[in-house]
């Protein structure tokens, strides 16, 4: 069986929408005249057929060059190799199967142009660099141009000291994870922008492990660094760090990096957050001797170009934003920087009718109504984020509450809720990629705000008497809904003008009169007992008598 072939474990060299397979014969064995190629797309239920083709070897020759195209990015797929000689086909032995994944829309290329592995997971990107990598000064680094930056335009001026550029505000990120290991604890990495075509230069927010830095004398763990070629010069903070603010970077910590740029004439202001502390560098450019110094001095041009850097160890990373700024968003220190993490904040949920309706309100996003999403976040896999349904009943009922408050916790969106006086039932969803406390008595509060109704005492109110002279008759109206004194007053007045006065009953004795007669109506006017004559009054009863005259008695009570 002389004529069967074999062949060496295939190359696989992925790009990011498809790959080079390399195919090299045993020597001493006859090559193959053609080989079966098979592409097979790796799903959670299983593989999928997507490419089956055919490729000649003639004449046949040791190592052969197979070009296959038409791929996902960051896809996995398996590939099936049978070779053939002279249309036989060997058995099982000679056919191999290989698992590959494309490459992201980060390129895959370094500083020192050497080629790093790298992963494309599920769920984050994953850069690493070897001992001996770092030792001969690599830096693995991924990047890729965001259509979301508009570059601002050089001025048409004159001058030696480089480029002078028109006014332009940016904001940059990530969030990334360092491996936490016991037998390796040194890693570095961070996010870079205004790179030039071939990530040899641009500006750095390095972030280093606390036990990485120390190794360094005077190496601080975060900082910013200017890159042009081999030469990486840390650029001069403004103001001064305290021990307390973000020294100290762990691996299996997240850490988000938020930075915001400004660009005018001939400098460039960053200012980087981590975790929401900042630190700001300005780079500008000025002459030395009337030279200017390449490394040192001369800032960067801006660029689309944003990168994800590892310089030691293994980093992962889960997501990269960029995005052009308005003068007021630079400005304004409550302005949101990072769009990632706003791309879930006009989400809801819809609880009509008991229902649990999840709703995604993008329409009204600033990211979407600018086309911005497609453009200005990548986002390296599916993150699940928690929502968390709360329902509350009231110890003291009924209550007034008013609103829900997750303090100054700017990563947890309420979605929806429904609040009565008895109790309330709330959705809230966690708007980052990572793990955060919904409450921890500091920064991070979720409470119901409201009052409680409780009893007042007793409010006692009696109306003003008509006049002296009306006899008395009180009437005592008692309730324990009344929560005020101006209701208790209202009610009190109203029942002495409506219920009491209108029952009114008046006897009285008139010179003699024949001529009234009983369901006549009259009016009565006494000043002494509060009658002006404008009441009107309807006679009950008559009687006459006789004694020195006619006498005439009446009774009439008030309609």
């Amino acid at each position: 069986m002389s004529t069967y072939t074999s062949i060496f474990d295939p190359g696989i060299e992925p790009s990011e929408t498809g790959a080079i397979i390399t195919v090299t014969t045993y020597p001493g064995l006859s090559d193959p005249t053609n080989y079966n190629v098979i592409i097979n797309e790796i799903l959670d239920s299983g593989y999928t057929q997507i490419q089956n083709f055919d490729v000649p070897s003639n004449p046949p020759t040791s190592s052969k060059s197979i070009t296959v195209t038409g791929l996902k990015s960051g896809t996995s797929y398996q590939l099936v190799l049978v070779p053939s000689l002279n249309g036989f086909v060997p058995d099982s032995r000679f056919t191999w199967r290989k698992n590959f994944s494309t490459t992201s829309s980060y390129g895959g290329q370094t500083v020192s142009s050497t080629r790093q592995d790298f992963k494309v997971s599920k769920s984050y990107l994953q850069l690493a660099v070897t001992a001996a990598q770092y030792k001969n000064k690599q830096s693995a680094v991924f990047y890729r141009n965001f259509d979301s930056l508009t570059i601002p335009t050089t001025k048409t001026v004159s001058t030696t000291n480089g480029d002078s550029y028109n006014t332009g505000y940016f904001s940059f990120g990530t969030s990334l994870i360092m491996k936490d290991t016991l037998e390796n604890t040194l890693h570095a990495g961070g996010v870079g922008f205004f790179l030039n075509e071939a990530a040899t230069s641009g500006y750095y927010i390095i972030m280093e492990s606390t036990s990485s830095a120390s190794a360094i004398l005077d190496k601080k763990s975060v900082r910013i660094e200017k890159w042009i070629g081999n030469t990486k010069t840390p650029l001069k903070e403004v103001g001064t760090r305290t021990e307390s603010t973000i020294e100290g970077i762990f691996g299996g910590r997240t850490y988000n990096v938020d930075v915001k740029v400004k660009v005018d004439n001939q400098s460039v202001t960053i200012t980087a957050f981590i975790n929401g502390y900042g630190i700001t560098v300005t780079d500008t450019t000025y002459k030395i001797n009337n030279k200017i110094d390449k490394y040192k001095s001369i800032i960067l041009p801006p660029s689309k170009k944003i990168g994800l850097v590892c310089t030691r160890g293994e980093v992962a990373f889960d997501y990269a934003y960029a995005n052009t700024l308005t003068p007021f968003q630079y400005n304004d220190r409550l302005s949101e920087l990072n769009i990632y993490q706003g791309q879930f904040n006009n989400d809801l949920i819809n609880a009509s009718y008991g229902d649990l309706i999840y709703m995604s309100n993008y329409q009204a996003d600033e990211i979407a109504a600018n086309n911005k999403k497609a453009v200005a976040v990548d986002e390296f896999g599916t993150v699940v984020r928690e929502i968390i349904k709360r329902d509350v009943s009231f110890n003291k009922r009924p209550a007034y509450p008013t609103m829900w408050s997750t303090g100054i916790n700017p990563f947890a969106k309420i979605l929806g809720k429904k609040i009565s006086n008895f109790g309330s039932q709330i959705f809230v969803m966690n708007n980052t990629s990572q793990t955060i406390p919904l409450s921890n008595g500091a920064e991070a509060s979720f409470l119901l705000l409201g009052n409680s109704l409780g009893s007042s005492g007793d409010l006692e109110y009696v109306t003003d008497e008509l006049n002296d002279y009306v006899t008395k008759e009180p009437a005592v109206f008692i309730s324990s809904w009344l929560q005020n004194e101006s209701d208790v007053k209202s009610l009190a007045n109203w029942i002495k003008s409506n219920v009491i006065n209108k029952g009114r009953i008046v006897n009285m004795t008139i010179f003699g009169n024949p001529l009234v007669s009983v369901g006549d109506i009259v009016s009565i006017k006494n000043t002494y007992q509060g009658l002006a004559g404008t009441e009107n009054f309807i006679v009950t009863e008559v009687r006459h008598s006789f004694s020195e005259g006619l006498e005439t008695s009446i009774t009439c009570r008030t309609l």
